[in-house]
């Protein structure tokens, strides 16, 4: 009888908001197991051009922003709004421009990864700016 073959493996540390997700995933039956999510996450962001009109010194240098990006896609920028994907929580959030700043809609404050992320646009950042400056 021959023996499997074993894949190499390596151990990762995942912040507890994330881990949390990730088993409620697997709840859902989204994922088979964490090994399975990580993987899965894994490939998606591998697929992705992540690099394409973002500034990732920004997100980099912000150690919960750099947790949930791979989980956030830009879709749209208009005049007083801005358009997120947010797979982590499977919706769009609403960004809005309020009294010269930025509101997310969906945490209810002007300060969250939401609004993080839409900074390290550069399409999102160049209408922000001039927005706010108004």
């Amino acid at each position: 009888m021959q023996e499997k073959e074993r894949k190499p493996r390596v151990s990762l540390t995942i912040e507890q908001p994330l881990l949390d997700w990730i088993n409620q995933e697997i709840k859902t039956k989204r994922f088979a197991s964490q090994s399975h999510a990580v993987e899965q996450c894994l490939a998606a962001v591998k697929n992705r051009d992540y690099s394409k009109g973002l500034s990732l010194d920004v997100i980099e240098s912000d150690p919960q922003l750099r947790s949930v990006a791979p989980f956030f896609h830009f879709e749209q920028v208009f005049e007083d709004k801005i358009f997120l994907k947010d797979d982590s929580a499977n919706q769009t959030v609403t960004l809005q421009i309020k009294n010269k700043q930025l509101y997310c809609d969906l945490d209810r404050t002007t300060n969250c990864v939401h609004i993080g992320f839409a900074w390290a646009i550069d399409k999102v950042r160049a209408v922000l700016r001039d927005r706010i400056r108004r």
